[in-house]
């Protein structure tokens, strides 16, 4: 089960690089206030489940 939760762990702080670095390698082009509400809430959520994971014995 130690295994799985680390794999998690990584996935999920990976996933979020992925994300940043997509955002950035966008420009600046404009974003509609829809998908930064989403995007605030999946970090939000994908830090949520870290924090969780982490704190778990």
């Amino acid at each position: 089960m130690k295994s799985l939760r680390y794999i998690a762990l990584i996935g999920n702080a990976m996933y979020i690089l992925w994300i940043l670095y997509n955002g950035i390698d966008e420009g600046s082009r404009s974003v509609g206030s829809v998908e930064i509400v989403s995007l605030i809430g999946l970090f939000f959520l994908l830090f949520l489940n870290i924090v969780l994971l982490w704190r778990q014995k």
